[in-house]
């Protein structure tokens, strides 16, 4: 959602909510679909929280 709100419109040619694809539901406070418009959600950063524990080990982690 926030990458296709921040490109120009006329270089916008398709954006997909593969959120709503999934049966998982790893963060709340989804991008808001109504009809065929996707908005963004209204928190802070990315307006998602994310539930780690749905995510799993992580593959590696980068960091000292």
């Amino acid at each position: 959602a926030h990458l296709s709100l921040s490109t120009p419109e006329e270089r916008r040619l398709h954006a997909i909510a593969f959120h709503e694809w999934v049966t998982v539901r790893t963060a709340s406070n989804k991008p808001p679909v109504t009809g065929s418009r996707m908005g963004i959600p209204d928190g802070p950063g990315l307006g998602i929280d994310v539930v780690p524990d749905l995510l799993g080990k992580p593959f590696f982690e980068i960091g000292g």
